[in-house]
């Protein structure tokens, strides 16, 4: 039986992600433009979850990234967990990315020291916004958050607040409560949509989201059956990297906007409206 990822539909980046990411229908602008990686003329910053979306057990999953080292990777396919993995590190943050590039941007296609085996970890779409998004804050201050916070100070204030509970809560090891309580227990960045050369998507106007989460989270996601499915997907990120090397294109996962229906959320991560 095929692998949840080699079920995934993939399209070519040049003849199709390019192009939906280049679309007007994806700009945050009043004014659309066809602009490309040199020019921004005419588009404003778009930040918006995008992600690629398979049903397991009759829910729907997005899948989310994250490298690792062989004996980390190999342990957590085997377990299909993170809880007990031997050297992973249950207090560090663990930056989950539904943005297949920009994994790749990360871990140089799985070369980079410590990321040299790319996990793909298929969590539910519920768990997704009801849990990670509705429990996250921004680990930075963008220009998008004037809307909803009435400073930066403010902002600031909030975070160091929710930094300190969720800090008393893993002393105690009360994971529980942190998927339970109003705990912003998450942070979330924002960053350039990579091409497969590292360039930017519209000069970098079009931005992709990360996840910080404690590797702790991550350990009570997969006892909760939050996380579906976690598969090494490595030996596809050298192949599709190899072909890139050889005629400048590779089949991706399709990813697409993902509609976040929450006023609350979307003003708290800085999601722009399309």
């Amino acid at each position: 039986m095929p692998s949840y990822f080699d079920q995934l539909p993939k399209e070519s980046f040049e003849n199709s992600t390019r192009h939906y990411f280049k679309s007007p229908l994806t700009f945050s602008s009043t004014q659309p433009s066809s602009a490309d990686e040199s020019s921004t003329l005419g588009i404003m910053i778009t930040q918006q979850v995008t992600g690629s979306i398979i049903t397991i057990d009759d829910e729907e999953c997005i899948v989310f990234y994250q490298a690792y080292n062989s004996g980390i990777a190999d342990w957590v396919v085997k377990n299909q967990t993170f809880d007990e993995c031997p050297n992973f590190d249950k207090k560090r943050m663990s930056w989950i990315k539904p943005n297949y590039l920009w994994m790749m941007y990360r871990s140089e296609y799985a070369t980079a020291k410590n990321q040299t085996n790319i996990l793909a970890l298929f969590i539910t779409r519920k768990s997704f916004e009801e849990e990670l998004l509705k429990h996250a804050v921004c680990a930075m201050y963008y220009p998008e958050l004037e809307g909803y916070y009435k400073s930066q100070k403010e902002w600031k204030v909030n975070c160091s607040q929710m930094k300190e509970k969720v800090a008393q809560l893993m002393n105690k090891n009360d994971t529980d409560t942190i998927m339970t309580d109003n705990v912003c227990f998450a942070r979330v960045q924002w960053d350039p949509y990579h091409t497969p050369a590292f360039g930017n998507i519209n000069g970098g106007l079009t931005r992709a989201i990360q996840i910080g989460v404690k590797g702790s989270f991550l350990r009570s996601m997969c006892k909760s059956g939050a996380c579906k499915k976690i598969e090494d997907i490595t030996k596809y990120v050298h192949e599709q990297h190899a072909e890139y090397l050889k005629t400048k294109d590779l089949l991706i996962p399709v990813e697409r906007y993902i509609h976040i229906n929450d006023k609350d959320i979307k003003g708290r991560l800085a999601i722009t409206d399309l």
